[in-house]
């Protein structure tokens, strides 16, 4: 609970303590951005370990996590079979 308390006091000062009167929609659309910005960093964090587990075993690149980065359509300009992917 501490921790979270501490993430409102920085939060209380980023957002000039006008939190509890923002719109819901805008809180909504914060949330929004911070669980796609945990599902980016826990997809970054699963590649680094794959790769550090990889590398300690002697098999070279991963290839789970550029099979990964070329199925994604939110990474702009990864290419999906052989083709650009949208920049949107």
């Amino acid at each position: 609970m501490q921790a979270v308390r501490l993430r409102m006091d920085q939060g209380r000062e980023a957002y000039e303590d006008q939190s509890f009167t923002r719109p819901p929609e805008a809180l909504a659309g914060e949330i929004k951005e911070e669980l796609l910005d945990v599902c980016g960093w826990a997809f970054i964090l699963r590649c680094r370990v794959a790769a550090i587990g990889t590398e300690c075993a002697g098999k070279g690149r991963v290839r789970g996590c550029a099979a990964l980065r070329r199925q994604s359509r939110c990474m702009p300009g990864e290419r999906q079979e052989g083709r650009q992917t949208p920049q949107g």
